[in-house]
């Protein structure tokens, strides 16, 4: 395969909008009940400072990035309460009750409270939240299957008085029935950009041009950045990495230089020839455009390619020398004279 001419020069100033890219998201959830069936209820019964505690781990499985969508900029992940009702509550002698969780996913994890009650404060049906802002390893949450990650979440009671029998804490629904902690989501939200895209066309899709009868003159190319459907801001910038060459590239001069971080809407321009000299013959070639996303920007494994086709053809025919256009001429004339008669 030949690259274009030796004598390609940097070609027009590139053409872009001043569009600055923002990430679109797109978020996968699952539901997670984090403490069910004996796990709703613990009793402290001593007074020696430590709480009594019951624990129970949740698996969770949350659906990957689909390279398809866009390139992975970054992610995040959390814990959160739903509008549903639960109650921590605390009964039997003086203490306090609650609920922490670990929430791990892939190799990053984050720990906190979810609820807290006592002194004084029999019950409470507030939640907290828990978040990782950056995941780690992003790599990992590329492709069209699943990441799998759990929450570990610990039910606690501390009895603080001698009086009594001692300290329960419980989980119950907003009418006082002993129920599970099911009001959790766990979800993870991928901030993307989608892929860049070039076109010979501003306005639509076009990967193949062809240009039949090119002279030595120079002939206009313009390649565009095409804007994704959700806009300019929200699409990743494109690099072009390469032009090869296939057919009689000799015969062509291409100045079209490759170029890096063309912004969506933008467009780079260039142009192609016929060389001087020729001999008389028709001459055709195929350029391929090769062009991807923006290698600095997002996970590597959800970026993408494309190409672009451009197929020349020139032909060059035969001049007639002197004498034999003379003779040519002397012919034409011979022939009128004779209708003339």
């Amino acid at each position: 395969m030949k690259t274009n001419s030796t004598r390609c020069w940097a070609a027009l100033a590139m053409a872009a909008l001043p569009v600055v890219a923002q990430a679109a998201q797109l978020d996968a959830s699952t539901s997670a009940s984090l403490l069910v069936g004996a796990n709703r209820s613990v009793t402290d019964t001593t007074v020696d400072g430590a709480p009594a505690m019951v624990s129970r781990t949740t698996s969770l499985s949350l659906a990957q990035f689909d390279p398809t969508v866009g390139v992975l900029v970054s992610a995040g992940a959390s814990l959160m309460p739903s509008t549903a009702v639960r109650v921590l509550s605390v009964t039997g002698s003086d203490g306090t009750a609650s609920v922490d969780s670990v929430l791990t996913l892939g190799s990053s994890s984050v720990s906190g409270n979810l609820n807290l009650t006592g002194s004084g404060v029999s019950q409470d049906q507030s939640w907290n939240s828990l978040a990782i802002s950056a995941l780690s390893t992003l790599a990992d949450y590329v492709g069209t299957g699943t990441v799998v990650g759990q929450v570990v979440t610990t039910l606690s009671a501390q009895r603080t008085s001698a009086a009594g029998a001692g300290t329960t804490a419980t989980i119950t629904t907003a009418g006082g029935t002993i129920g599970a902690l099911s009001n959790y989501t766990a979800a993870v939200s991928y901030n993307y950009l989608q892929h860049a895209n070039g076109s010979w066309a501003s306005d639509v899709d076009n990967e193949f041009q062809s240009l039949n009868n090119l002279t030595t003159n120079a002939t206009a190319l313009s390649l565009f950045a095409l804007p994704g459907t959700l806009g300019a801001a929200e699409t990743t910038t494109l690099d072009l990495l390469s032009i090869g060459c296939t057919g009689e590239c000799q015969a062509f001069d291409l100045n079209f230089s490759t170029f890096q971080d063309l912004v969506a809407g933008g467009q780079q321009t260039g142009t192609i020839a016929a060389v001087q000299g020729l001999g008389v013959g028709s001459y055709r070639s195929t350029y391929t455009f090769s062009l991807a996303d923006d290698s600095a920007v997002g996970v590597a494994s959800s970026q993408a390619a494309n190409t672009l086709t451009l197929s020349v053809r020139t032909v060059v025919s035969a001049v007639p020398d002197a004498p034999a256009l003379a003779l040519m001429c002397f012919g034409g004339l011979a022939l009128l004279g004779r209708r003339r008669r």
